[in-house]
């Protein structure tokens, strides 16, 4: 006669589902990867990376963040292999990485995150409503004085890019790397004619020169109109791509502003992409399917308008 197995033990009958013990069997080796975001206050730091860190643990893959003065310094920091990625301006990628001591050391990952601006700040008191014009109003014999941020940061960048394809500008404005506060204090007291900057739409310095009063309750600041013309929209990639894109922003104090924006991207060093012993091939992977995953919840936080169009994807 047959004989049948025993019936399962209670022990049996409640073990894992086969899906848990698939994930046991397959759950990936963890890899961490230092990224540079820039200030740990500003969007890439505080919004943006927390939201790959999210989306790459279950991944198996661990993302540590890596304070620098912005995206010059951090697309460096690549490069020299001090940290194995960055989220960076796009165009500061591009300026560091022709650099002879940078050729070939990173490349991109996935898709572009959200969009940088460009804001041109003026006190309020000023009559000019676009950079041309200011720099129109200006006497023979005497000089813009332009902010553009720290040394390190991407808005030095981006207005060197601005300046060279615009001749007359660049003959009339002087550039200095005044920090933040600084810059403010002598926008206001006269010290500069304006402050340039790089920023998300939703930033807490953005905030702060919209609600900046005087004692009697009226703005401080005001943002101008930047049109750079047809030979900076022009400038492209070291992929061949547009590294820039001319956007209008709506509302508030930027009353239909025309300005300019380029990518926030992510760079891995090549080094650590083609380094199989640290699963760099593999990260590299995880990475890219973090970031579209998150992407949604970046440009959420980041205040993208949903018809945005990466400068990259327009030829």
């Amino acid at each position: 006669m047959r004989e049948f197995p025993p019936p399962p033990t209670a022990a049996a009958a409640h073990a894992d589902s086969l899906f848990d013990r698939l994930k046991q069997t397959q759950a990936p080796v963890t890899t961490e990867l230092q990224i540079a975001c820039g200030k740990l206050s500003k969007a890439n730091c505080s919004k943006v990376l927390p939201r790959l860190i999210e989306q790459a643990a279950p991944l198996g893959l661990t993302l540590v963040p890596e304070e620098s003065e912005g995206s010059f310094e951090s697309a460096t920091g690549v490069c020299l292999g001090a940290v194995e990625g960055a989220i960076v301006q796009r165009d500061a990628a591009d300026k560091r990485g022709r650099a002879a001591d940078c050729v070939g050391k990173y490349d991109d990952v996935g898709a572009p995150l959200y969009p940088y601006y460009a804001f041109v700040v003026i006190a309020a008191t000023n009559r000019a409503d676009s950079l041309g014009e200011l720099v129109d109003r200006v006497p023979e014999g005497r000089t813009v004085n332009v902010a553009a941020g720290a040394l390190g940061s991407g808005g030095p960048i981006t207005l060197d890019y601005i300046l060279r394809a615009n001749p007359a500008w660049k003959r009339a404005i002087n550039v200095s790397t005044f920090g933040v506060d600084t810059a403010l204090r002598r926008v206001t007291d006269g010290g500069l004619d304006a402050f340039f900057v790089m920023d998300a739409l939703d930033s807490d310095l953005l905030e702060t020169i919209r609600s900046s009063t005087d004692k009697n309750g009226r703005p401080m600041y005001k943002f101008l109109d930047l049109r750079p013309g047809k030979a900076f929209f022009d400038i492209r990639d070291w992929s061949g791509r547009r590294l820039f894109q001319q956007v209008v922003l709506e509302g508030g104090l930027f009353s239909s502003t025309k300005t300019v924006s380029v990518d926030a991207i992510v760079i891995v060093n090549n080094a650590f992409r083609e380094d199989r012993q640290k699963g760099g091939p593999l990260a590299i992977e995880r990475l890219a399917t973090a970031i579209d995953h998150a992407q949604a919840a970046i440009m959420a936080d980041t205040k993208t308008p949903r018809d945005w169009r990466p400068s990259i994807s327009q030829k």
